[in-house]
């Protein structure tokens, strides 16, 4: 039934021959080839009808027909005054939502199911299949007007740099649309281990476009958490952070242990705050005697970078600037590194941490004039940067010998775990942004779940098109699931019937899945007379 119209007939030999009598029966009819095609639809949709009815949190009297003006109006009125019953369904609909993703995540089998899971959430537009009006046409209509047959939807607008617009920048992109909000899973070792674990969803909601990023990541988090998972990493784009309410999403998260990972617009790049006489460098706490070179490299490079635009140079000319520009980039970040505070104990329940600036031993990284008792006990014999701090301004982190305490809070919507643009950095931010991208790439392809088409949506209603969409990301979390435990049952053969497993992706399209691979396999050792031999000649299997 994959890419075919809907239509009546096709909804009832689905309901005829693809259900089972248990499930049919929940929908309120029996297994019964004589039963007429309207009536089957009608107890369909009846039961349809008793779910949305209590998940539905953007509610309508009347979905067949255009509302008016003066009827929406009346509706946004209702919703207003009974807020509780709003609040209550749009509870359901998350829960109902959130719990078959997880039956989903279920089936996959438990030693692929590591006991933290790392997230990235970011969210993708679907173009509704509906016509939109402005808030300035919309308050301009008269009350017998007709408003859109989707009005709780809302309109997506991008520059051609993908950001927001300001006032009086071109827009590149409108589409009416709402936006799903996916939370994706990947590999705790980010792109080394990127194999251990499927790019699963595990988290949904929806809503009209660009509405509270950080307010709808918060409820997604919380999800799980009530579901029970422990969530090791978090990526995000920059609107969710470090743009987000820190008190709502940041410091929460970093509380209960969340190791968050984000990028930075240019102009918030370099210091981003101070307490106890440190400075918080693009996410880091570091020691005030930190280069002003290293303090700005990043900005330093970017700039560089733009600034080659600018210049009358040939192919290979820019690229060796390029090349120059990240060595001498590279080099200053490696020396920002040395100025680093490092952890010295656990965060205690209220958020504090005690940190030690990098003279502070054992393995320093600094030599100081006021800890002249450290010893150096590493053992590559590299010469420590001198620090000769002023006894007569002093900051606080320089008085205190042994550490000093920090609280989550200190760094407030810019901290997180790793050194901004290391190899850590890079190695679990980038892994997890490629796999929410790749599922959205995934799910919204024509050739698949087409969700991204809206004609295959055809429901009306913000409930509706959420309940539909997230049966379609179940289907493809299964798909997904199926091709992981293929690939793992491939691997598994590695070194058997001599046969080499390539596990390197090639920019080369893949012709065959693992699926057929590994049937063709079998089929070679039948045809051989002898399983246990192996084949004559050695093939390469590129996964």
């Amino acid at each position: 039934m994959e890419q075919q119209p809907m239509h009546c007939t096709r909804v009832t030999l689905v309901l005829l021959e693809r259900l089972t009598p248990k499930t049919a029966a929940i929908l309120g009819y029996e297994m019964n080839a004589f039963t007429r095609p309207e009536a089957i639809y009608d107890r369909a949709r009846s039961a349809t009808t008793r779910i949305f009815d209590l998940v539905d949190a953007e509610p309508l009297r009347n979905r067949h027909r255009r509302l008016t003006v003066a009827e929406y109006r009346d509706e946004l009125k209702w919703r207003e005054d009974n807020a509780d019953i709003i609040e209550k369904r749009r509870r359901r609909r998350e829960i109902l939502q959130n719990s078959i993703l997880e039956a989903t995540y279920k089936m996959l089998p438990v030693k692929y199911r590591p006991k933290k899971i790392s997230l990235a959430i970011d969210a993708t537009r679907l173009k509704t299949h509906a016509r939109g009006i402005g808030k300035e046409r919309l308050a301009a209509l008269p009350d017998n007007a007709r408003v859109s047959s989707e009005p709780d939807a809302g309109f997506y607008l991008r520059t051609k740099k993908g950001t927001l617009p300001k006032q009086g920048e071109q827009v590149r992109i409108i589409e009416y649309a709402q936006e799903a909000e996916f939370a994706v899973t990947g590999s705790n070792g980010g792109k080394v281990t990127a194999g251990d674990v499927p790019n699963l969803v595990v988290g949904f909601t929806m809503h009209i476009p660009s509405a509270e990023p950080a307010a709808n990541a918060r409820r997604l988090v919380d999800n799980l958490w009530e579901r029970g998972h422990t969530i090791e990493h978090l990526a995000t784009d920059r609107a969710y952070m470090p743009a987000g309410d820190a008190e709502l999403l940041q410091i929460p998260l970093r509380r209960a242990g969340v190791k968050l990972l984000m990028d930075y617009p240019k102009d918030e790049l370099g210091i981003q705050g101070y307490k106890h006489g440190a400075i918080l460098i693009e996410g880091t706490w570091y020691d005030p005697h930190t280069p002003e070179d290293a303090i700005h490299a990043t900005k330093y490079y970017r700039e560089g970078i733009e600034n080659l635009d600018k210049l009358p140079l040939t192919k290979d000319e820019r690229k060796q600037r390029e090349r120059d520009l990240e060595s001498l980039w590279r080099a200053r970040l490696a020396t920002r590194s040395t100025y680093r505070f490092r952890e010295k104990g656990a965060m205690k329940p209220n958020g504090n941490i005690p940190f030690k600036c990098g003279a502070a031993g054992p393995n320093p990284l600094l030599k100081c004039t006021l800890k002249p008792d450290v010893v150096d006990t590493r053992k590559d014999g590299r010469a420590l940067l001198q620090l000769a701090p002023d006894p007569k301004h002093m900051p606080a982190v320089c008085q205190n010998l042994h550490s000093t305490t920090f609280n989550v809070a200190d760094s407030g919507r810019h901290g997180q775990h790793y050194e901004y643009q290391s190899d850590e950095w890079a190695n679990h931010y980038h892994h997890l942004r490629n796999n929410v991208e790749s599922v959205n790439g995934f799910v919204k392809n024509a050739s698949g779940y087409s969700l991204a088409e809206p004609a295959r949506f055809r429901m009306r209603g913000a409930t509706a098109k959420s309940i539909l969409v997230v049966i379609a990301v179940a289907a493809a979390n299964l798909t997904k699931i199926r091709q992981f435990l293929e690939h793992k049952a491939e691997q598994a053969l590695e070194g058997q019937d001599e046969v080499t497993v390539i596990d390197e992706r090639s920019r080369r399209q893949r012709k065959t899945p693992a699926r057929t691979r590994l049937t063709h396999r079998q089929t070679r050792r039948r045809n051989s007379g002898d399983r246990d031999a192996p084949p004559k000649s050695k093939t390469q299997l590129r996964i």
